[in-house]
């Protein structure tokens, strides 16, 4: 196995190379006289790095990857930039892939784990143990694992919220569906304090999920487009007791995830949201998409006013509008929005 792997990784380094430092034309790395030559030094022969006298005032090649820098003792220095740049950059990435490799915890069957050993544990301390952000304290997971630091930092402290309404669930065989399931280090807390659960876990990339269980199954879905919802969602025949929306919290795609999927709950079930103030407060998700914002849309909601939104079809509204029982939204502990939704 780590013979193939190796096999592998040396042969998309040799791509990387190939790419980055060789094959000609523009990509090559461009050399003093390989772009035409020097002309010839004319004038006195200047030695020892004196500065008296006529120079050697050889021209550098005309070249986007030549820079005429500063004259050293007179003479013109040539600098090669551009290429080396980008061929150190591309050099280091499958070293950079291999370091961090080696910090990639493997695949872990949650089937496996002796159950006893969470018995007093609450929904915080799993979630703190298996380093989810919902907790209120935790490992910082997003940067690349040779650089993470062993100091734990404040997470959302969603935990409290969670508990509050999940303890209903403890004993029960409900169905979960998580998106943005990220490495599922919440998915497997969530494995552990609901015993009987069946988890659907949904990602745009859910490959980097690093647990697996006869209780979970993984899938891929776009939760910004429509198609990947109605497919991968709302034409399947499971119901869910729980939907956690926590993938990309764009504008766009918190509505439609709401919307969309809200008909897919069972009667009395949760609808969670994490990060709703989001497209409020952080540019790079409400780009170029149009207000009102879900968390603007909610408010309306509890304050029994009408809203109206592009992404958002009238049948839709309709069922959200005759269907919920209730929302309440929280705030966590680093000044981020949660909101619950009840179905009636």
């Amino acid at each position: 196995m780590f013979t193939k792997s190796f096999k592998n990784i040396s042969f998309i380094t040799t791509i990387f190379v190939l790419t980055a430092c060789g094959g000609g034309g523009d990509t090559s790395i461009a050399s003093p006289g390989e772009l035409g030559p020097l002309s010839d030094p004319t004038g006195t022969t200047v030695t020892g790095g004196s500065t008296s006298g006529n120079l050697l005032t050889g021209s550098c090649p005309e070249s986007e990857f030549i820079q005429v820098g500063s004259p050293v003792a007179g003479n013109n220095v040539c600098a090669i930039q551009g290429p080396i740049t980008t061929c150190r950059f591309f050099l280091s990435l499958p070293f950079s892939y291999l370091i961090n490799l080696m910090y990639i915890p493997k695949i872990i069957n949650l089937d496996l784990i002796n159950k006893d050993k969470f018995t007093e544990f609450n929904l915080d301390m799993l979630l703190e143990y298996f380093g989810s952000d919902k907790a209120k304290k935790v490992f910082d997971q997003y940067p690349k694992p040779a650089q993470r630091k062993k100091e734990k930092i404040i997470g959302h402290g969603y935990s409290e919220f969670y508990e509050k309404y999940f303890h209903k669930y403890i004993n029960e065989k409900c169905i979960i569906l998580e998106l943005g399931a990220f490495n599922g280090n919440a998915l497997a807390a969530f494995y552990f304090y609901l015993k009987n659960s069946l988890i659907f876990s949904g990602d745009i990339f859910p490959d980097i999920l690093r647990y697996k269980s006869k209780r979970i199954k993984n899938f891929y879905i776009d939760s910004g487009s429509e198609e990947s919802i109605n497919t991968k969602i709302v034409n399947e025949e499971t119901q869910y007791d729980i939907i956690i929306d926590d993938a990309s919290h764009i504008l766009k795609d918190q509505i439609i995830t709401l919307f969309m999927c809200f008909k897919k709950l069972n009667s009395k079930g949760l609808f969670v949201i994490e990060e709703l103030n989001f497209p409020d407060t952080r540019e790079d998700m409400r780009l170029s998409f149009s207000k009102p914002t879900l968390r603007t849309i909610l408010h309306d909601i509890k304050n029994k006013k009408d809203f109206s939104s592009k992404y958002i079809k009238e049948e839709d509204k309709n069922y959200f509008l005759k269907n919920f029982q209730s929302i309440e939204i929280y705030m966590g502990q680093k000044g981020n929005d949660i909101a619950f939704i009840t179905k009636k």
